[in-house]
């Protein structure tokens, strides 16, 4: 069934220009494809007016977890696959439970991108750099900023997925110890302890994680976007933090109790925080967040990388070939899990 003579795929980018610009599908992704599966017949939808007018036809959809939207599945009564740019899919999973459309996202596009943006986040807390830009804008020369050095930190990534993985190389190459969690971390213990991280336990260990959340200074959330980690971390994963440690959050912003960690910012609880995503994005004018001295923001940008769409085609690749194989496919998404 995988195998018909006019395979039709349908990229569509967002309909805003900013968002064009950031996932543009060139012609040469168009020609991999085709390279991967010769008789696939690949269209771009300029807008949303052509998508529809595509869709009845389709039987593969690439498109982003942004833009989606589920009025689309009464559209295409050949739609067995769609493939997701991006790898956290929160917005399209819920339409498909229950539907035999098979869903395969791009997890692992982001990691190198937000290894580095999560390193260069540790070095602006380390070395104070935050601090002296401020300075900087004062005309100020303070040269008492009490800096330190990652060599020989403790970092803790919460989620050794693709990206946790990125993170953790990096933090290697820089001296850190590195202490990890992983879902059934017990399968892949001894081959991540040996390449990746000094220590890793089961995710759902809660004594066990807020031992080692006393340990980190500075702590990554990397994890998967669903129902049992919404706001997984809080008050009193908080409180088991060091006084001296800082927060990096490149998950989603749903997976951190927002108003908890203000409160703990607020009474310097815990030195800082790194944020890239929030509960609500764009972050409000009015949100608390904006005004700390100890925060660094940045506007969901961490997974950018001008080489965002050449890997998103390889990882489709990849599973194209497994499609036309009958083969499990890499990036399948467990739509029970939500990942």
């Amino acid at each position: 069934a995988h195998t018909s003579t006019g395979l039709n795929l349908f990229f569509i980018m967002k309909i805003s220009v900013f968002t064009a610009e950031k996932f543009r599908f060139e012609d040469e992704h168009i020609r991999r494809i085709v390279s991967a599966f010769s008789s696939a017949s690949v269209t771009v939808a300029k807008n949303e007016d052509e998508l529809l007018s595509l869709l009845p036809e389709t039987e593969i959809l690439i498109c982003g977890n942004y833009n989606y939207k589920e009025s689309w599945l009464s559209c295409g009564g050949k739609l067995k696959w769609i493939h997701s740019i991006a790898a956290g899919n929160e917005k399209i999973i819920p339409s498909l439970i229950g539907k035999p459309i098979l869903l395969t996202d791009s997890s692992g596009v982001h990691a190198v991108p937000i290894a580095e943006q999560v390193i260069g986040y540790m070095i602006m807390f380390e070395r104070k750099l935050l601090a002296a830009v401020k300075s900087q804008g004062k005309k100020e020369w303070v040269n008492d900023l009490n800096v330190g050095e990652l060599n020989g930190k403790t970092a803790l990534i919460v989620g050794l997925g693709a990206v946790g993985k990125g993170i953790a190389g990096l933090c290697k190459c820089l001296g850190m110890k590195v202490i990890a969690t992983k879902r059934a971390a017990g399968k892949t213990a001894a081959a991540a302890v040996s390449s990746l991280a000094d220590e890793l336990y089961p995710a759902a260990d809660a004594a066990e994680f807020e031992k080692i959340l006393s340990a980190a200074d500075y702590l990554v959330l990397s994890v998967p976007f669903t129902r049992e980690t919404r706001h997984f971390f809080g008050k009193s994963e908080i409180a088991a933090m060091k006084r001296t440690a800082c927060l990096i959050n490149i998950a989603r912003g749903g997976v951190l109790d927002e108003e908890a960690l203000i409160s703990a910012l607020k009474g310097r609880r815990i030195a800082g925080a790194a944020l890239d995503v929030f509960e609500t994005e764009p972050l409000p004018e009015e949100s608390q967040l904006w005004e700390m001295e100890n925060v660094i923001i940045t506007p969901h940008n961490a997974g950018l990388t001008p080489h965002y769409m050449d890997r998103v085609v390889k990882i489709f690749c990849s599973n194209l070939k497994a499609y036309l194989e009958n083969k499990p496919m890499p990036n399948l998404v467990d739509k029970a899990k939500g990942y």
